[in-house]
């Protein structure tokens, strides 16, 4: 590679100012100490780029597609039955020491596979006793409408899990009350407010037969 050819690599990486800028005019410079100059630079420049993927990568939780091996999923298992499981539990189930555990984790942690951690509340033991599954249909299907019921449905706390559906319906709503007073209190009050909904359908949960973790065989 000729001095001309680096020389040019480097100034089209924003890297050959910062060597001019360090360099002594009034000193014959040797081609060595351009590029050892210009490629400071550029792993600096380089660096930089990298922590703010990261950074960007973490603001918005794009998951990467990274294979996962019979290990990961028992450490899964593991977090998913417990996550308050220290690391030397998780080890011992899944037969590793603390430090590579912890490494896999902190892998599915930044490949999104693990977006959190958080505990299961017991919703009868904090008042909400009855769950309703509500199938809506909107009159209109345009974005504005979709974003807008997206909107008000987030500003309602009882309404845990919204999903957008196929079939004859377009939404499927689960709600939390505390009784049936409670859920026409809140039919009035909030979601017969919402603009939009052109019929809606309510089935009081009578007995919940299996909730149960993501399966990960």
């Amino acid at each position: 590679m000729t001095a001309v050819t680096v020389w040019g690599l480097v100034m089209r990486v924003g890297a050959g100012k910062q060597a001019l800028r360090e360099m002594d005019f009034g000193k014959r410079v040797s081609m060595e100490e351009v590029c050892a100059i210009a490629f400071r630079r550029c792993f600096q420049i380089f660096f930089l780029f990298g922590r703010i993927q990261k950074i960007i990568l973490k603001i918005f939780i794009v998951p990467e597609n990274i294979k996962l091996n019979a290990i990961d999923r028992k450490i899964l298992a593991q977090l998913q039955s417990d996550s308050r499981a220290s690391l030397q539990e998780i080890g011992a189930a899944v037969g590793l020491s603390a430090s590579p555990c912890w490494g896999r984790i902190k892998k599915m942690e930044e490949a999104g596979v693990i977006e959190g951690y958080t505990v299961r509340l017991n919703p009868v033991a904090l008042g909400l006793a009855d769950t309703v599954l509500i199938q809506v249909t909107l009159d209109s299907h345009s974005d504005n409408t979709l974003e807008k019921f997206g909107e008000m449905l987030a500003s309602i706390p009882e309404v845990v899990e919204a999903h957008l559906v196929s079939g004859d319906y377009d939404y499927l709503l689960r709600v939390v009350v505390k009784d049936t007073r409670d859920y026409e209190r809140l039919l009035r009050e909030k979601l017969y407010k919402i603009k939009g909904i052109r019929h809606s359908r309510s089935s009081f949960v009578l007995r919940t037969l299996k909730k149960a973790d993501l399966p990960l065989g």
